[in-house]
């Protein structure tokens, strides 16, 4: 006959819950919905921008490729976002000469911001978007003075 020692009962109950999970998975989560644009700065695409969107959920993000296009994604990785309402955060965080942070941890040290507080501060954004059922294809075009 096998016997379990009242010793060995909490590890394994432990190791058991941490298998199986305290919570659901992507199921317990809100639906998304395709959300991509471009962005534009003078006209001219913006390439390696931060395209953030705050709601009053978690955030979703994206990046512009080198054509300023982007594809939003949730945190979990699936693109798109749940349909609301968001303020949209724009940031092109560079080395002062616009060229790319090295890597690194001493990179962020030498960033600076390029695009001004109206699109890339979360307390300034003058930037939203109201993503509805099915999607939407949101593009901002930037203006700013050239440094």
């Amino acid at each position: 006959m096998i016997t379990i020692s009242k010793m060995c009962i909490v590890p394994l109950l432990f190791t058991v819950v941490a298998v199986i999970g305290c919570g659901g998975g992507d199921e317990d989560l809100p639906g998304v919905v395709p959300v991509s644009g471009n962005v534009t700065l003078n006209g001219e695409p913006l390439k390696g921008a931060s395209v953030t969107f705050m709601g009053p959920g978690r955030p979703c993000y994206g990046a512009t490729g080198d054509d300023g296009a982007y594809t939003i994604k949730d945190l979990n990785g699936r693109e798109g976002c749940p349909v609301g309402k968001y303020k949209v955060i724009i940031s092109k965080y560079a080395m002062p000469d616009g060229s790319p942070l090295a890597e690194g941890p001493e990179a962020g040290a030498q960033g600076v911001e390029h695009l001004p507080p109206k699109y890339s501060s979360d307390e300034k954004t003058t930037l939203s978007a109201d993503v509805p059922e099915g999607g939407k294809t949101f593009d901002f075009a930037l203006e700013a003075k050239k440094k």
